[in-house]
């Protein structure tokens, strides 16, 4: 039985596949076994699959009869995979060549972290590294509002998903893997490595306008989830204002506009009191430097930035030192 099952769901990936594949097959840690779903592409996949298959016995393959989505594919290999820690890749990225080693490394050493990620190197039509927040509060508070894990640079412990039951929602054709994190939040500890395990390929024109809904409605979908377990009535416009939080950088030129910012964060803060979904101090902290950080960024005057500071309450949760208060109004 391999130490680690490599999980990888292909749909008409022949473009960058053969790479994907090589990269896993050439990683230093070597206990491993690769489970590839087909799902029913019409491209070369399905030849190159074989043909990786017949240089190494670690890899095999489920073949789809229809095309059944990234989420269905993942929960299909994850039922076939017998390893101790699943790995996920996607048909185009690449491997770094110890990174398999290094987060096995890192989830031996830590038996309480149940899910590790890692930076990303960006290929293809955009350049640079993907990175999210490392330590496990600042992650599950961030994911309040946007997903914290590079999904194919994750490992999850099988542990983990037999214990809480939880698989891929299936009912995601997007952002599935937020709502993956979501779901194991209360479970589990998350990390990030603070260094790169992963080439993660961006395609020019990636998301469709069609997607690009898709994703902004499922996003929503996430967030509501979210609130209504923190025990808010959700209304649209609640959802509107969490949306342009998320970008964590927002800038309002509007009072009336960061007055409802500031209702909805101070709410988010009473609501967490009740329910304590998040740690509370820990929580209310973040939300106040976040506020903080959306009226520094504010055009609005600076009388105004003080008053609705102090008079919200937050500076109780997050007191900046003076200089940085200066500068914030200034």
């Amino acid at each position: 039985m391999p130490l680690v099952s490599v999980i990888m769901s292909v749909y008409n990936g022949d473009k960058h596949l053969e790479k994907s594949l090589s990269s896993v097959i050439n990683q230093s840690f070597l206990d491993w076994e690769l489970i590839v779903v087909n799902d029913f592409s019409k491209d070369g996949s399905g030849k190159i699959i074989q043909r990786a298959m017949q240089e190494d016995g670690r890899i095999r393959c489920i073949e789809n009869k229809k095309n059944l989505g990234l989420a269905a594919s993942l929960n299909l290999a994850i039922e076939e995979s017998s390893g101790q820690y699943i790995a996920r890749m996607d048909d185009d990225d690449v491997a770094l060549p110890y990174r398999l080693e290094k987060q096995v490394d890192y989830l031996e050493a830590n038996d309480h972290v149940g899910v590790v990620g890692g930076r990303a190197e960006l290929i293809g039509a955009k350049k640079g590294i993907r990175r999210h927040a490392e330590k496990d509060l600042d992650i599950k508070n961030r994911t309040l509002f946007s997903c914290q894990f590079c999904h194919p640079t994750t490992v999850i412990r099988r542990e983990l998903l037999e214990r809480s039951g939880i698989r891929y929602d299936e009912s995601f054709r997007t952002a599935q893997d937020y709502k993956l994190w979501v779901d194991l939040l209360p479970h589990t500890t998350f990390h990030n490595l603070s260094e790169n395990v992963l080439k993660y390929r961006v395609h020019s024109g990636q998301v469709s306008a069609t997607k690009r809904q898709e994703q902004k409605e499922n996003t929503h979908r996430i967030y509501q989830i979210m609130l209504e377990h923190m025990g808010l009535s959700v209304t649209n416009e609640m959802l509107r204002l969490h949306e342009a939080i998320a970008s964590f950088s927002y800038q309002s030129q509007n009072i009336v506009e960061v007055n409802l910012i500031k209702d909805h964060l101070y709410s988010l803060i009473q609501a967490n009191t009740s329910k304590l979904y998040f740690p509370q101090e820990v929580f209310s902290s973040f939300l106040s430097e976040l506020f903080y950080n959306i009226l520094k960024r504010s055009s609005i005057s600076k009388k105004s930035k003080v008053d609705l500071y102090f008079d919200s309450g937050f500076h109780r949760h997050f007191k900046p030192s003076l200089a940085k208060l200066k500068l914030a109004i200034s």
